[in-house]
């Protein structure tokens, strides 16, 4: 018995010589290949490579772990053209730790030799493919022939089938044929292009407190068109943008129609909360800390309507808007505002108390450009002000205003973000004209420009040098019979920052502010983002205010510079800048520094 026993292990040895023996670790050495992208395909492919931590606990393990890789080493092959590649593997058991080597021949990459698009045999239909170019797959013959090429030509081609009106139409099989002999691929497509549709009735699911008339108008299809997943598309990004929404799906009946003709669509949505409420906080160097809050109301009488209340406090500044927005006011996109606000401000140069309501129509004229223009009445009341021809006395008697304003605005707007630009440009032109109707009639016109230019230095937009110049411009009577707070001061977080607040124009014999009727105010930004939530800034702002109808270039220029903090939020930038004014005038400017807390970029 001992006898057989000894001769049964004597045989197996003799079969698997040097295989019984457990294996404590192995390398694998990929021969033949030196392109690093294929042999990082082969490695995220091979089992050998994932499971090299956990070798197998025999020689004959091992070997099948290495064998079970030669499929997909060759899928890998063929996914970059490679359809005569012969590959072989060796073993070196007498080492430790065991080296296994793959040896790859890939021969000829194969390209394209044809691309044919066919219908499915057992479908119906009557699109003629023969019209679908290889150009409009991206499918060139002569090019390897990728796996990659080949299924992005598919989607392509599904995608072109839904633009001509097809949404059922899918791949239904596939022949790709490798010619041993001239080295080069065929490949066949087979299609079931499905009926030719139109857009039919279209129903809601899922709103409770959205009325259809709002979805209405976001649809951007008409009844009886053909179907097209661009129109599908648009009126899906209407609807989320509306903030209305947790989700929107828009779905067609899962089976095709027997033939060509209307097909239902169903818009379901998921509604979000409509109210909302925030508070927030500021800060200023010379104006200490500020407290603002807002409520709002996103659906007000179900067609997407949205009032919103809110207001800043500040020791020397209170300020209170409403407003109430009508969404797709007259036509598309169309929106009519309607505002009422409140100011009160203590300023170096003036004091002032306003009443204002309003309404304005805005809509966009394209997608980058914004246009607006309104009709407003201020009641404007200026006290303690402070003018260069009066010397050192103050005006102590009241001077109100009754205005009527018209304003118009641009907004050009190519810069890949609102809050936190880092490519792209803006420009901003308003023009304001105002009638003061009691008491002395005057007519002013306020105008307003600033062009900004964001370029980053690298693809992952780290680093950003950003640029923006303001021009400031009012024409009409002499500068004292416009109103003082209608004028121009500087010494802002966004103009001129550094020095002391709105004293940035002509002073008196004070040294108090005077207002200005031009201005020109340049800044530049140095931008770096450290992180994902962490950015920093070097800045450098520079100009003026004059008391003439355009700016005196001739007089001297104001400079400031900066270091600025920035902790990036999913909807914006929180930022801080520290400005230093380097032209500091005696008698105004005692703070040596400026510090500013606000929300998005300064510009």
């Amino acid at each position: 018995m001992k006898s057989l026993k000894a001769v049964c292990i004597a045989f197996i040895l003799f079969l698997s010589p040097g295989q019984t023996f457990g294996v404590e670790a192995y390398t694998v050495d990929f021969q033949g290949v030196t392109d690093e992208n294929l042999l990082q395909l082969m490695h995220a492919a091979s089992q050998l490579i994932i499971l090299q931590n956990s070798p197998p606990t025999t020689n004959v393990g091992l070997r099948r772990r290495a064998e079970s890789d030669l499929n997909n080493i060759v899928k890998v092959l063929h996914s970059q053209a490679f359809y005569n590649a012969k590959i072989t593997i060796n073993y070196d058991f007498q080492k430790n730790p065991v080296v296994i080597t793959i040896n790859v021949d890939k021969g000829p990459r194969y390209p394209i030799e044809e691309f044919l698009i066919l219908p499915d045999p057992k479908s119906n239909g009557s699109f003629s493919y023969s019209s679908i170019s290889l150009q409009e797959i991206d499918v060139c013959i002569g090019q390897p022939a990728y796996t990659e090429t080949i299924i992005s030509a598919e989607n392509k081609l599904e995608e072109l089938m839904n633009d001509y009106g097809y949404p059922y139409a899918s791949v239904t099989d596939r022949e790709v044929i490798a010619d041993q002999e001239s080295k080069a691929i065929s490949v066949v497509i087979f299609i079931s292009s499905g009926p030719k549709v139109q857009f039919g009735r279209t129903s809601i699911s899922g709103n409770c407190c959205v009325r259809d008339r709002f979805f209405r108008k976001k649809i951007s299809w008409k009844s009886g068109q053909t179907y097209s997943p661009c129109l599908v598309q648009q009126t899906q990004n209407e609807l989320e943008l509306s903030n209305l929404f947790t989700s929107v799906s828009i779905v067609l009946p899962d089976e095709p129609p027997e033939e060509d003709g209307e097909v239902p669509i169903t818009i379901q949505v998921n509604e979000s909360k409509p109210r909302s409420i925030g508070f927030g906080i500021n800060y200023e160097t010379n104006r200490g800390p500020g407290f603002g809050g807002n409520w709002e109301h996103r659906n007000l009488t179900g067609i997407g309507d949205k009032f919103t209340a809110k207001g800043d406090i500040w020791y020397d500044k209170q300020f209170g808007r409403m407003s109430y927005i009508v969404p797709d006011w007259g036509r598309k996109k169309q929106k009519l505002i309607w505002s009422a606000d409140y100011l009160r401000e203590i300023d170096v140069g003036y004091h002032e108390k306003s009443y204002s309501f309003g309404a304005t129509v805005a809509r966009p004229v394209n997608c980058y450009l914004q246009f607006a223009y309104g009709l407003l009445y201020q009641h404007l009341i200026n006290t303690d002000i402070h003018e260069k021809k009066r010397h050192q006395r103050q005006k102590t008697d009241d001077e109100t205003f009754n205005l009527f304003k018209s304003p118009v605005s641009f907004f050009w707007n190519h810069s890949n973000s609102i809050l936190d630009p880092t490519s792209g440009y803006r420009l901003k032109l308003r023009s304001t004209p105002s009638y003061n109707f009691t008491g002395k009639q005057v007519y002013y016109d306020t105008n307003l420009m600033s062009a900004s230019y964001y370029h980053p230095f690298d693809g992952c937009h780290r680093f950003v040098l950003a640029g923006q110049v303001t021009l400031g411009l009012i024409f009409g009577p002499q500068k004292d019979l416009i109103p003082r707070s209608e004028l121009f001061d500087a010494g802002t977080d966004k103009l001129l920052r550094g020095y002391k607040y709105k004293t940035v124009s002509p002073l008196d014999n004070e040294f108090k502010p005077t207002g200005g009727r031009s201005m020109m105010i340049y800044s530049l930004e140095y931008r770096y983002r450290q992180s994902q939530d962490i950015g920093w800034v070097l800045f450098w702002d520079f100009g003026n205010v004059y008391a003439n109808r355009l700016p005196e270039l001739n007089k001297k220029i104001l400079h400031s510079v900066g270091l600025g903090f920035r902790y990036f939020t999913p909807v914006g930038p929180i930022r801080l800048d520290l400005a230093f004014p380097l032209d500091r005038r005696r008698h105004v400017d005692k703070s040596e520094y400026q510090a500013y807390l606000s929300f998005g970029q300064a510009f």
